[in-house]
């Protein structure tokens, strides 16, 4: 039944302790001490890996999905004490409601994969802000600047502002084997070596590497930025799902959810201006190429309240991003000389 398989699914996550007991005919002869192992597997797996074992469990027909009441008691688990306030919670099922089905299930299955071994009570805002894809974490990034949220909980959005949906390793070698060829099979070849992750957003990632200077000959610390894999395609289907979605919360009759539609409204118009067809954000050959403009608007001058400056990162000129990179990848790739910096999210107001 849908409730036994929700509370499967609680098993599997460590909010229940004890193997749960399926009363349907087709289960009774389950072998708990499959169940216990099954869990402790489960519980070894990586985050992708536990999204694909939790999709079946949200069957349409017969799974979560199926029955409203367990629908609402799985709300309650990932909202939590946010189940108390009725516009988070409106705003996340109008958000669910307006996704395709296979949609709506792997947000599920990623929020529940996140929950292990029961030490978290419920999603955090983050993790609800990471599910609702590239325009959510913008609405984090903005959230967490705004100073509408107490301290714990925009603590919770630091790393929107540096390390929102990072890659794996795997996906970043991949990327810069595209790129620069498979420099680890080919010694001579320009890459000498990936350093670690240094940033990530809701489109594009920055990995840190070491280059041959063409000039010099020598070893050439950089940052390498990558467009984020099939993010395109993910762009005008999200504008257009959270276009749905506030049009009609902008017209409740609750004035505190019309609020914090048109607050996010503001979020989403600003950020399609960059995401857009031929947004600046899609286009790093067109950044690149906006360097002294932005460098002109930042001007390098230290706040004198604060004393803090911010630089604008130089990128290798043209000729050199063409020599080292695939030229069709120009708009997707670009490379930056490194600059030792402060992430921005260890930077309290004064």
């Amino acid at each position: 039944s849908a409730r036994e398989t929700l509370d499967l699914a609680f098993y599997l996550t460590g909010h229940e302790a004890m193997p749960p007991v399926f009363p349907s005919m087709e289960y009774q002869d389950l072998d708990q001490d499959a169940l216990v192992a099954a869990r402790s597997h489960f519980r070894d797996l990586g985050s992708e890996a536990r999204v694909v074992a939790y999709l079946p469990l949200f069957d349409e027909s017969s799974g979560i999905l199926s029955d409203v009441a367990t629908r609402n008691a799985l709300m309650d688990r990932i909202l939590g004490t946010k189940k108390d306030l009725s516009i988070a919670r409106r705003l996340f099922e109008a958000y669910l409601d307006q996704l395709p089905i296979g949609e709506r299930k792997s947000v599920l299955a990623h929020i529940l994969s996140t929950f292990v071994d029961g030490r978290e009570e419920s999603a955090s805002l983050r993790t609800l802000l990471e599910s609702m894809g590239p325009f959510g974490i913008k609405a984090g990034q903005f959230l967490r600047t705004s100073g509408l949220l107490p301290p714990n909980e925009r603590a919770q959005l630091d790393h929107f502002l540096s390390q929102a949906a990072p890659p794996h390793r795997g996906e970043i070698m991949d990327a810069l084997q595209r790129a620069f060829g498979k420099f680890h099979e080919a010694p001579e070849t320009e890459l000498l070596d990936v350093g670690n992750l240094i940033g990530s957003g809701s489109m594009n990632y920055v990995v840190r590497a070491k280059i041959r200077d063409s000039r010099s000959g020598e070893p050439l610390e950089v940052v390498v930025r990558i467009l984020k894999e099939g993010v395109e395609g993910k762009i005008g289907n999200e504008n257009a799902i959270w276009e749905r979605l506030l049009a009609r919360a902008k017209k409740d009759g609750d004035p505190d959810y019309r609020r914090l539609a048109i607050l996010i409204e503001e979020a989403r118009s600003h950020a399609w201006e960059s995401l857009k067809p031929g947004g600046i954000e899609l286009d790093l050959e067109r950044e690149r190429k906006l360097y002294w403009v932005a460098t002109a608007a930042y001007a390098n001058h230290a706040d004198p309240a604060t004393g803090l400056s911010v630089h604008v990162t130089r990128p290798l000129d043209e000729v050199a991003q063409r020599r080292l990179i695939d030229p069709k990848l120009g708009k997707v790739v670009s490379i930056y000389h490194y600059v030792p910096n402060t992430p921005l999210a260890q930077i309290e107001p004064p």
